[in-house]
Order: structure tokens, then sequence, then C-alpha cells
């Protein structure tokens, strides 16, 4: 096809309102809010070392799908929340992770936000959900204001919170179902639970969640703060209390019965990384293997992973090249098992 079509071809879209790129808007929120009349505004919150934020412009934002809806029905800013004027406009909406897409009314009101990546599809149909008002921060709000004695409008609120790592406005809803509560309920045992989850998230310390644990010993939601606290100690790169946390965590999860081989594993895994509770890591790694079905056999091979990983940590090279052995029988074509053997055995040689 010569360059004079395609200059031809290009010059129609272009005429009939057709682009090959989402038309994201220059300037500050004010200005482009003054031009967005009655369209929503969607607001991509990024930083420059963030993998999944390249992501989402690599798959998603080049979507003719994703790109012909945005640029008819959105007005589009991109936000570096660690650059200028921009980190404000990230503090002002609590933008904690990204990527972050906060979907606004031009007055600034915050309608929903989509936490992470995720694929086009997915991504609009999100996008969708939010344009139709269907269950959006806004409308949730909206509930809790029409009725403010309803204690179910404002457990919804507050999960909704949650997932969107809103933990300063999370915290005033959750505190809101503890005072709407009795003592003793179950609803009074959430709010209380989840206000100092949030307390703790905000301060970026644990000691909400240990006071909580102090005044609920055996509680219904212990093990969700241990959790708390041991995902707190990782966030602030206290590697031994994490490591000490994290075991309380596993084995009160264990008494419980609240021990998927998912958290097993992952508790293997990360000491594994830190190098700290190598002999119990193994033993609740072993656990995990143990309640896996033999048919799963890639989760199967995974957690075992774990556990050469970890006998390798301990110096038991040759226990641990038998248990990746038979990881590469049941997944000879993982070229990853194959490089573990190989990594064990160089250390044995050097042993």
């Amino acid at each position: 096809m010569s360059y004079f079509r395609i200059g031809v071809i290009i010059s129609l879209m272009a005429a009939c309102g057709v682009r090959d790129s989402l038309d994201w808007q220059a300037g500050s929120f004010a200005r482009v809010a003054d031009g967005a009349g009655d369209k929503m505004i969607m607001l991509d919150f990024y930083t420059d070392r963030c993998m999944w934020c390249k992501r989402l412009d690599a798959v998603t934002f080049i979507d003719p799908g994703v790109i012909a809806y945005a640029n008819e029905k959105l007005v589009s800013l991109r936000v570096d929340a660690e650059k200028g004027e921009d980190v404000d406009l990230a503090n002002k909406y609590n933008v904690r992770n990204y990527p972050s897409v906060v979907f606004t009314r031009p007055d600034g009101t915050e309608i929903d936000r989509i936490i992470g990546y995720l694929p086009p599809e997915d991504f609009m149909a999100e996008v969708k959900r939010i344009d139709s008002g269907e269950n959006t921060l806004e409308s949730m709000f909206q509930q809790v204001a029409d009725d403010p004695h309803n204690v179910a409008a404002f457990i919804q609120l507050g999960w909704k919170l949650d997932k969107a790592k809103i933990y300063s406005l999370g915290f005033q809803v959750w505190y809101s179902v503890k005072l709407l509560s009795r003592p003793g309920m179950d609803n009074y045992a959430l709010g209380e639970f989840k206000t100092a989850e949030a307390r703790a998230v905000m301060d970026s310390t644990t000691a909400a969640l240990d006071k909580y644990l102090a005044n609920n010993p055996s509680g219904a939601y212990e093990v969700e703060a241990l959790r708390g606290i041991t995902w707190i100690h990782r966030a602030n790169r206290d590697t031994v209390a994490e490591a000490e946390s994290f075991q309380r965590y596993i084995r009160r999860a264990v008494q419980s019965g609240d021990a998927t081989s998912a958290l097993l594993n992952g508790y293997g895994w990360r000491m594994t990384q830190l190098g700290l509770n190598l002999e119990d890591a193994l033993e609740h790694t072993r656990l995990g293997i143990s309640i896996v079905p033999l048919d799963e056999v890639e989760t199967l091979a995974g957690i075992m992973d774990t556990e050469a990983e970890l006998l390798w940590k301990l110096g038991k090279i040759r226990e641990a090249v038998e248990i990746i052995d038979k990881c590469i029988d049941m997944q000879p074509g993982d070229e990853y098992f194959h490089n573990q053997k190989s990594k064990f055995l160089a250390s044995l040689e050097t042993a």
C-alpha cells in the first residue's frame, strides 16, 4: 500500500472521529474538569517505577475497544503520583497503590476506582459498571447518607473502601459500624477489628492491632489481626519482626483450621527469602503438601519446590535434589525446575 493511500485512510479515520490512541488531556485536573462538561473524568495514577502501570499502558490502554469508549465517553488524565502538583492530587484521593484508576465527576467527587492491572475485557467491564452507577463508592455513600442507621449499608461501604484501599475513610465507616452495633454482636466485633486494622495501616505501625489482640485474646478476628501485623512489618522492612509475626499467624491459622496450602506455601517461600524460621517453615510447607489433592499436579509441584528450596537453604542438598527430581517428573517441560536442580547440584559440587 502506498504512503499516499495510508495517509488518506488516516485522514478519513480522523475525520470520522476514529483514533488509534487514547486521548490523554494535558494540564491540571482543574483545567481538565472545566472542559469536561457532564463527562466522567478518568484519572490514571501511576509511577515511573510501577511495573503494572507499564503493563496497563502497554496492553489495556492501547486496546481499540478501551480507546473508543474512553475517547467518546470519558475525559482522561494521567497523574504521576510522585511528581509536582500530581502528588497533591494523589493525596487528595488517598491513592496508595499503583496503578489506581480513579473516576470522578467534574466537581471532583469520586465515583469509584479500579486498583491494579486489568486486561482490556475486564477493565472495560469495570468501567461500564462504574459508568452505570452500579455498586459504586458514590452510590454506597449516598445509601448511608439516606439511611444513617443501616448497619448493613455501612458494612458494604466498609468492604468497598477496603478493596479501594482508602483506609482513612474506611476507619470512619468501620467505627460507625461499631457505634451502630451492640457489644457482643457479630457486627460490633467486625467493626472493632476493622477499625483497628485501618488505624494500623494509616499509622504504619502495629500498635492498634497489638492493642486489639490484647483486648480480644482468641477473638473471632485473631488470625486476620496477626496477618495484618505481619504485612505491616513487611511494609516497614522489619524482617525479624515479620518472621516472628508470620510464624504466630501461621500457627494460629493451623490451629483454627484456616491454613490453606497456598498460605502454608507462602510462609515457606517467604522464609527462604528471609533465611529465618527455616525448620518451622519446612514443617509447615510439608503440611501444605499433605493437603493438596494428588491430581493437582501443578500446585503440588509448586509447593514441593518450596520444600526443596528450604532443604537447600538448610544445607540438605541431596534431599533438595530428590524433591526437585519429583517436581521435574510431574512437570518435565518446566525449565524452572531444571534450573533449580542445576543450582542445587552446583552448590553440592562446591560444598
